[in-house]
């Protein structure tokens, strides 16, 4: 076998690995405001309430409405496991207690990833994403929560099993949401992975939602390519 099949390999192996062990045990608290990424100052604030939005949603057969207040926007979060980022809810109605023991693990989800690409949201890098005002991540959050219930393809803020009730949001929160619905739906998402983060100590507790880091593996693999053609070139000189 080649070097360079060997290295392949070798560099596969080890990504298998990690993709194997990406869940992991950590501890979450609030670390910013919601929507308050844009200076550094910003990143001890306390978590606080930004906006208010009236919903709609399906449960059990029934039509239910209900009244979020803080919960619909970005949240600022912490952890042991991960540094200092940004992540939405996903569930319209679960509520979210922090801190907590949680676990997290990467998944494919077009629906999501769209979304996030679409809106410029990168959880890594929250200072200088494209999701910085109000307007953009209370939007940002009524959109996953119409993908997280009635899928990308079907989305309609007004139909299906979540809906926003009429006056339930501001009229630029739901120009927004459309928005970015609509552009993710023309969208060819170049990266499907996305990061979620769910309870271990309450199966009912707020599931989030967050970009990716970028993986490490990556570089390790392009780094193991780079050596093979280094000793390709020497042996070959």
């Amino acid at each position: 076998m080649s070097i360079l099949i060997k290295s392949i390999v070798a560099a596969a192996v080890v990504t298998a690995s990690f993709a194997a062990s990406a869940a992991t045990n950590t501890v979450l608290g609030y670390d910013a405001k919601p929507g308050q990424f844009t200076t550094t100052s910003s990143i001890d604030a306390p978590f606080n309430m930004v906006s208010s939005v009236k919903i709609s949603v399906l449960e059990s057969g029934v039509q239910k409405a209900h009244s979020w207040g803080y919960v619909a926007d970005e949240l600022g979060i912490k952890s042991s496991a991960q540094a200092s980022f940004a992540a939405y809810c996903i569930d319209p109605i679960a509520d979210l207690t922090l801190p907590g023991n949680y676990s997290y693990v990467d998944v494919d989800n077009a629906d999501y990833a769209k979304l996030f690409q679409v809106a410029g949201f990168n959880g890594n890098d929250f200072y200088n994403d494209g999701v910085k005002t109000s307007t953009q991540t209370v939007g940002l959050q009524i959109a996953l929560w119409e993908v997280s219930k009635d899928g990308l393809a079907g989305a309609n803020l007004s139909l299906g099993d979540f809906s926003v009730i009429p006056g339930g949001a501001d009229a630029s929160v739901l120009t927004q949401a459309n928005a970015y619905l609509t552009a993710a739906k023309a969208a060819v998402s170049t990266y499907n992975k996305v990061r979620i983060y769910t309870s271990l100590a309450d199966p009912a507790s707020q599931p989030l939602v967050t970009t990716v880091p970028e993986p490490s593996t990556y570089a390790l693999i392009f780094a193991c390519l780079g050596v093979v053609g280094l000793v390709s070139r020497r042996k070959s000189a």
